[in-house]
């Protein structure tokens, strides 16, 4: 899918404080269907404005909807803020996903060197998490 951004856009984009946005899902992978909904990662250049109030978060949407071919009728708009979701989200938004838009390619190459961090360490605590339920799971029962 190409999608571009308009200067406005971009401009409004960088008011906001957003450092990055991912369109990630079905839409970025080609597998989409006429119908699949727009998944759009939202990375703030400062973490603090991840927490958004409804005015910036309706701010936020409308910019976005501008970006998105018809969304009043067609597809809907999923937008996450990435700083606030899980590991597994972001890192699937930073491996499967495309950047769409960076106000700085500092500010992108920061957050995903984190994520990848930190992804590393919730992949190992998944694993000790499936290993000890696979183990509850499959040891015989015990009967009192």
């Amino acid at each position: 899918m190409d999608i571009r951004l308009s200067e406005k856009s971009k401009q409004e984009l960088t008011a906001l404080g957003v450092g990055v946005l991912y369109l990630y899902g079905s839409r970025a992978q080609g597998t989409a269907y006429e119908n699949s909904d727009y998944d759009v990662g939202v990375v703030f250049t400062d973490p603090k404005k991840a927490h958004l109030d409804i005015h910036s978060y309706n701010e936020l949407y409308n910019v976005l909807s501008a970006i998105f071919p018809d969304m009043l009728h067609g597809p809907k708009l999923d937008i996450a803020i990435l700083q606030r979701a899980n590991a597994k989200l972001q890192m699937d938004a930073v491996q499967y996903g495309a950047v769409l838009f960076e106000s700085d390619p500092r500010v992108r190459a920061d957050y995903e060197e984190s994520i990848i961090k930190r992804y590393d360490d919730y992949r190992f605590l998944e694993r000790e998490y499936e290993d000890a339920t696979f183990t509850a799971f499959s040891a015989p029962p015990e009967y009192v």
